[in-house]
């Protein structure tokens, strides 16, 4: 075994564990290798408290760093380790919008299914191609998807329902064979006031024709028409923004609505 495959091994034996990657980033560090930077960015995050100042910069270069990164290799570091255990982190925040649904009587976490399983969650990256950004498994260790319910506009992500990970895989694949695709190298669309669509966008919960989609690189989230395609002011930095801005329209008393 090489050392580099000892370091991955002792990662996925121990996923939570911090001090393996600390001494992997200084092993790739020591070699010259740029993914030495995203290691450390990456524990760094995960023990930082609250959004805002340091642990936006962070997730901005970590979200920069993954343009170029292998994403698999992203993937393996992210297992067991959250994006910070105050604001960041989806489990708690989930859990507080679903109690905040609650108590303002609303039925949008209704009809919410079991824990993806492991064999789910590798069956729809077999059919993406990529790996599920960890934020998107993060909701999906919580919860695998949602019922259809009714004929109303709630889902968990205010009107969005959340998409089983089979449902995510066929949807991807519904917009991949029938929408424009962007170029690679120019999304979102530069000069035009929205892009269309690109194979990196994973559409993770719907409403009605609108998909909120989660970029497999960047992480950021985006809401996709098919008649229209990306909506520029739709953009969220990444899954934890989408569900905080819900909650600050419950506080001052709005409908949740992104």
């Amino acid at each position: 075994m090489s050392e580099e495959a000892a370091f991955l091994e002792a990662i996925r034996a121990e996923p939570g564990d911090l001090v393996a990657r600390g001494v992997y980033a200084d092993w790739l560090e020591e070699r010259g290798d740029p993914r030495a930077e995203y290691l450390r960015l990456l524990c760094s995050s995960a023990t930082q408290w609250g959004p805002g100042g340091g642990a936006d910069a962070t997730l901005k270069r970590m979200r920069e760093l993954r343009e170029t990164a292998d994403l698999e290799w992203v993937a393996r570091m992210h297992r067991g380790v959250g994006l910070g255990p105050r604001g960041m982190a989806l489990a708690p925040l989930l859990e507080e919008l679903k109690h905040a649904y609650k108590v303002r009587g609303l039925d949008c976490g209704a009809q919410l299914l079991r824990p993806a399983s492991p064999e789910a969650l590798a069956e729809a990256e077999r059919r993406l191609g990529v790996p599920l950004p960890a934020e998107l498994r993060e909701v999906y260790a919580a919860h695998g998807g949602q019922r259809y319910f009714s004929a109303g506009t709630t889902g968990l992500f205010g009107r969005h329902r959340l998409h089983t990970p089979i449902q995510l895989g066929k949807e991807h694949r519904m917009l991949c064979d029938n929408c424009i695709p962007d170029h690679p190298d120019s999304f979102p669309g530069r000069g035009r006031k929205d892009g269309y669509f690109q194979r990196r966008l994973l559409p993770f919960a719907s409403w009605d024709a609108y998909d909120l989609c989660i970029d497999a690189r960047s992480w950021e989230v985006w809401e996709f028409e098919p008649w229209s395609g990306v909506r520029h002011k739709s953009r969220r930095p990444h899954l934890a923004a989408v569900i905080r801005e819900l909650l600050a329209q419950m506080r001052v008393g709005n409908a949740p609505r992104l």
